[in-house]
């Protein structure tokens, strides 16, 4: 396999002849294949384990509804459900990628909504409105799945406590500022104090670990009327957090 390359010579401002070149470049473009086959062979394994993982984790989901359905402590149950949701803000990490071919132009706002609509469905809390804003923006797989565990979170926390009349809105923002990325979540229930000592328990722990930890943000946090989370960290994740401030 040749590549040819033709340059005119010039005599005045007369062309009276070309120089021609032929390059071997059978070596380049066997090289150039064999790339491209191991790059298909690695997005079909990738595309495999997604798969794989995504299974698995249903099957769990499974075995964690056979539990809920054999058991008769509302404890029990109301544990059982936070797993599954949890288990659920990963499943549909895996299931977005499994569709995606790149984190470029992620539509952020759809999958943050059919995040809230699964763990909605866990809690059997169709009376809630939730509404999402989310500007589209590049998110690399560590951001998107430490967000997704914190939203998840929040989300969890609302429709657990928040709404004892079943009834309330959500409504989850997403944008850029500057160098940073903005996050607020807010509902309209009952406020945080009356979270059933969610002070010092797993769900709101588990929040600022991710946040402060590993996203190295910060947190804001307002129980006048409803609750109101404003969340803040670094696109480049490098800066200290800033700590937690509870109003």
């Amino acid at each position: 396999m040749f590549m040819f390359s033709m340059t005119p010579m010039w005599k005045g401002e007369k062309v009276i002849g070309y120089q021609a070149i032929a390059e071997d470049i059978t070596s380049l473009r066997l090289y150039e294949e064999s790339l491209l086959r191991a790059l298909e062979e690695k997005n079909a394994i990738l595309s495999e384990l997604h798969h794989r993982v995504n299974n698995n984790l249903m099957v769990i989901i499974g075995l964690i509804d056979i539990y809920d359905s054999g058991s008769h402590s509302d404890e029990v149950k109301e544990v059982l459900k936070d797993i599954k949701a949890r288990i659920l803000a990963i499943s549909t990490i895996h299931k977005f990628i499994h569709g995606q071919e790149g984190f470029a132009d992620v539509d952020l706002e759809s999958y943050l909504r059919s995040l809230l609509n699964r763990i909605e469905d866990v809690y059997d809390a169709h009376g809630v409105t939730i509404e999402v804003d989310a500007t589209n923006v590049q998110l690399d797989y560590n951001t998107l799945a430490d967000l997704s565990m914190v939203i998840g979170e929040l989300a969890s926390n609302s429709l657990k406590y928040a709404f004892p009349s079943s009834k309330g809105n959500i409504h989850l923002a997403f944008y850029e500022e500057g160098d940073k990325y903005v996050v607020t979540y807010s509902d309209d229930g009952t406020g945080l104090k009356e979270f059933d000592g969610i002070d010092s328990g797993f769900g709101l722990e588990l929040i600022r670990r991710i946040i402060l930890n590993k996203m190295k943000g910060s947190i804001n946090l307002k129980t006048e009327k409803g609750t109101d989370w404003t969340i803040v960290f670094p696109k480049n994740r490098v800066s200290d957090n800033l700590g937690m401030v509870k109003e």
